[in-house]
């Protein structure tokens, strides 16, 4: 399940920079279909050993990728009921997030669980991914949208605040200083907790010394 994905040309026909190219390649372009993402050339291999165990693997490409976090995880529950129903083995999935795709996998999975549908799912798994909420420092917000009557760069930068998305996981967003979005998506998530059936894994690249860490 891909991560925050912005969709700057709406008119392209590509849902963000992250497409399946990106997963089975390593290559990933943008809007004006320049290299970019080069920290995700490494994903071809895992795509590979993924194959060479047989394993069906599906991207999950969201149409908005910083789009309301609550309609993208209903999308990927109708995503999770479709290859169950469509799989031509027994085998049980793994579902996989990385950054915002793990809250969504969470989401959807828990949300199944708790209506009494089984997602048939041997392992869920998040990589990098704010449990507690993401951070952008405040003082950066401020300096780019100080630019933003200058710069291009910083308008578009700023515009990305607004993205539902953005609202809903930075635990400060000068776009929404009331946290109402942000309040709602936390406290539902807070409230169900994680997916209970299958076995649970977390990944995270940073540092694990701090206090705050989310």
């Amino acid at each position: 399940v891909e991560g925050f994905d912005l969709d700057i040309n709406p008119h392209d026909n590509k849902y963000g920079v992250i497409e399946w190219s990106t997963f089975i390649e390593g290559r990933s372009y943008d809007e004006n279909n320049k290299p970019t993402r080069e920290n995700l050339q490494d994903l071809k291999f895992l795509a590979q050993r993924l194959f060479d165990e047989n394993y069906d693997c599906i991207l999950v490409d969201f149409k908005d990728g910083a789009g309301d976090m609550f309609k993208n995880g209903n999308a990927l529950i109708k995503i999770i009921q479709w290859a169950n129903q469509n799989k031509t083995s027994d085998e049980e999935l793994v579902v996989l997030g990385a950054s915002m795709g793990g809250l969504l996998a969470r989401y959807a999975l828990r949300t199944m669980e708790l209506e009494g549908c089984n997602p048939c799912t041997k392992l869920y798994g998040t990589f990098d991914s704010p449990h507690q909420g993401a951070n952008v420092p405040v003082a950066l917000q401020y300096a780019i949208k100080n630019f933003t009557h200058i710069s291009t760069m910083a308008r578009d930068g700023y515009s990305f605040l607004y993205k539902p998305a953005a609202q809903q996981m930075l635990m400060d967003n000068l776009t929404d200083a009331n946290k109402v979005e942000r309040n709602k998506w936390q406290n539902h998530l807070d409230a169900i907790g994680h997916p209970q059936l299958p076995k649970r894994i977390a990944l995270t690249n940073g540092s694990p010394n701090g206090s705050t860490n989310a």
